[in-house]
């Protein structure tokens, strides 16, 4: 029976552009593209050794944001995975990984990477028009939020994801606001 430390380097000696990396700490068996070092959320094929089944499991890796991992789910696919004997021949296992495996991970990882890239850019739409309403207000504002406080008003704005609406909600002085939002459409606040 193999163990990963000693079959993960052998599978990828029969998958070009692969390279096996062993993480003690995670006790487990990692291949990474050649050049790349192995970082929680690249790029790489993750080996599960299930010693009782005799089996390998293998599956990948997803890209990590600030905001947690963006897994294949997030962009309406199912994770790859699949399984091998443990006791089978490591240019087979690496056949496997070619064929089964490596097709569906290659064509959805940089789908969650766009997914991520397009998170970022639609937060920092968010925040820049935020940032915007809170200019206007008086408040400095590091979020999705702006709020006034003025002596007979106040008011408050949610901004969507994106940037592109907003809630906007006043209260107070009747007469006030309505100067307000008059001025505000003479100035043509209204005609986007």
């Amino acid at each position: 029976m193999h163990e990963l430390s000693t079959i993960g380097p052998d599978i990828a000696k029969h998958l070009p552009g692969w390279r096996h990396v062993e993480l003690e700490e995670y006790q487990t068996s990692y291949l990474v593209p050649d050049g790349q070092e192995w970082t929680r959320g690249g790029m790489s094929i993750h080996l599960q050794a299930d010693t009782y089944h005799k089996r390998i499991h293998i599956s990948g890796s997803w890209p990590y944001s600030d905001h947690g991992c963006t897994t294949p789910r997030d962009v309406g696919a199912e994770s790859p995975s699949i399984t091998v004997s443990l006791d089978k021949d490591p240019k087979k296992i690496a056949a496997d990984i070619q064929r089964r495996f490596l097709p569906h991970y290659l064509d959805i990882y940089p789908k969650c990477v766009a997914k991520i890239e397009h998170d970022k850019a639609g937060e920092a739409r968010q925040h820049t028009v935020a940032k915007e309403f809170a200019k206007i207000m008086g408040d400095q504002t590091k979020n999705a939020h702006a709020s006034w406080y003025g002596k007979d008003c106040y008011g408050h704005v949610d901004v969507n994801w994106g940037g592109d609406s907003a809630t906007l909600e006043l209260r107070g002085n009747v007469a006030i606001l309505r100067a307000a939002l008059v001025a505000a459409g003479k100035a043509g606040a209204f005609n986007a």
